[in-house]
């Protein structure tokens, strides 16, 4: 089997999910540092919906048929062998979790972002602690999520 075309359709899967996780890591970042406090509703389902398609890709069979593909290729170097079974181990974790509880997560650091400031400016803590409500709902919907 030619090692290119499964190597080539790898790095483009590989890609879209990287370029997704870049998305997740500049809406947390803007939200911890230049978002108005009352974004965070907002801001926590935009994150929920980014994690979720990232998530879509790590778990898609495309993606995980292209590593097994690369990885029995003859002529592939250490180094990408080494990406190709840290890449399927990366998905075989995704695949233990589902989708909505990953979104659920999501949207629980966004709020739990906005109590942590509140409680903080309150100097009242016990705010933080009521935090996860309208996530843990959201992800307790799937019995999956239990």
């Amino acid at each position: 089997m030619s090692k290119d075309k499964p190597l080539r359709r790898f790095f483009e899967l590989w890609a879209e999910i990287s370029d997704l996780e870049a998305c997740e890591e500049a809406l947390g970042w803007d939200q911890e540092t230049m978002m108005p406090p009352e974004g965070h509703h907002a801001r926590g389902e935009l994150l929920a919906t980014v994690a979720g398609l990232r998530h879509r890709g790590l778990t898609s069979p495309e993606l995980a048929d292209t590593i097994r593909e690369g990885l029995s290729c003859n002529g592939v170097d250490e180094l990408l062998s080494l990406q190709l079974l840290e890449a399927q181990r990366e998905c075989e974790r995704a695949t233990q979790v589902p989708e909505q509880l990953v979104q659920a997560l999501a949207v629980a650091g966004s709020e739990g972002i906005a109590r942590w400031r509140e409680a903080r400016r309150e100097r009242d803590f016990a705010l933080f602690a009521r935090a996860p409500g309208r996530a843990a709902k959201r992800g307790g919907q799937d019995p999956s999520c239990r």
